[in-house]
């Protein structure tokens, strides 16, 4: 193998771990520190193509090693990334639900407009900002943000008591888009 792949191994392995960390607990601690290891996959990158070039004539297809394992890489973090995601909510959900279910019993007051919601003790570290109202055929209607990134990102949790997919202007208005985690729940990002 190239020097330079001995350089892009432990760049993309620590790469992978730091993405699967971030996706089994999304945290912005954990994002703010995928980010400089993000800056360095990308440095690989462009190393392992300077690579292709550089050590061609003594290397032969073997120059194409370090830019094979930035593929795989990035195959890898994007197909385990949402099995990850969902293993991860999976795991917090019962704190989701017990606080939805105290937004049901009335001791967390939701009213008919978007109301924020402010989380206390170890609650609070589910998310940074939780909103919900209740429409007035009576369904309940919670986002959770978990979490953002640079420049305006955000991601979350919606939940939905009725089941029903939040309607069509809802997304637009608020770009938004999703995946259904379940029959009541979805991730959602801008």
């Amino acid at each position: 193998m190239p020097p330079i792949g001995k350089i892009v191994t432990p760049i993309c392995a620590v790469l992978v771990l730091a993405v699967f960390a971030f996706d089994w607990w999304q945290s912005n601690v954990i994002k703010l520190l995928t980010m400089p290891v993000s800056v360095a996959y990308f440095g690989a990158w462009i190393a392992s193509i300077v690579c292709v070039f550089t050590c061609w004539r003594r290397w032969r297809f073997r120059a194409f090693i370090p830019m094979a394992i930035c593929m795989a890489t990035m195959v890898v973090t994007r197909t385990v990334s949402p099995r990850l995601m969902d293993a991860g909510f999976a795991r917090v959900m019962p704190r989701y639900t017990a606080l939805i279910q105290q937004m049901e019993g009335g001791q967390i007051v939701v009213s008919n407009t978007p109301t924020r919601v402010v989380l206390s003790g170890p609650d609070a570290e589910l998310a940074y900002v939780v909103w919900a109202n209740r429409t007035t055929n009576g369904i309940l209607t919670v986002t959770f943000f978990v979490g953002g990134s640079f420049p305006v990102k955000h991601w979350g949790y919606l939940y939905r008591s009725s089941g029903e997919d939040p309607p069509d202007d809802w997304w637009i208005k608020n770009d938004w888009m999703g995946r259904r985690l379940n029959n009541k729940w979805f991730y959602i990002f801008d």
